[in-house]
């Protein structure tokens, strides 16, 4: 496995599961948006959404054999949560969906071997612009063969 493999596997278990933690908490009016990527409209005001972003952190050799080093790649993924002001229930919601998430973290493991562990919560960020924040970091590991 690579970064870009993994990376895309990191993606793929925020897209799996992003309807099924937030559409029982807030119906269907939620979007998630990948760190990077550009996109062709602002995000509404009356919509619940979140920015994933990963940071490799480390790329530790472990072994060497047979011509093939082992790399234990450490790094953070952060899911950071905007929760539009303007729903009289925005702080309920907002925890539900941040403690859905935090939870996924903890037990989940992506399909190649992408192994998340730490995963907790970071609340009490000053609300941006039209929406109240939280993110929902976890520190993720696989092993890299070059």
């Amino acid at each position: 496995m690579n970064r870009l493999d993994a990376k895309n596997e990191i993606f793929g278990v925020i897209g799996t599961n992003w309807s099924s933690v937030l559409t029982p908490i807030v119906g269907s009016n939620h979007e998630v948006r990948y760190f990077g990527l550009k996109y062709p409209n602002e995000v509404p005001v009356t919509k619940y959404w979140g920015r994933l972003s990963l940071q490799t952190v480390s790329e530790d050799q472990e072994t060497l054999r047979n011509g093939l080093r082992r790399y234990r790649s450490y790094g953070i993924v952060m899911l950071l949560l905007f929760a539009p002001i303007n729903d009289n229930q925005v702080a309920t919601k907002l925890d539900q969906i941040r403690d859905g998430w935090r939870n996924l973290f903890r037990h989940c493991t992506a399909a190649d071997n992408v192994q998340f562990s730490r995963a907790r919560v970071v609340d009490n960020i000053d609300p941006e612009a039209a929406w109240l924040r939280a993110n929902v970091v976890a520190e993720f590991e696989y092993n890299q063969f070059v």
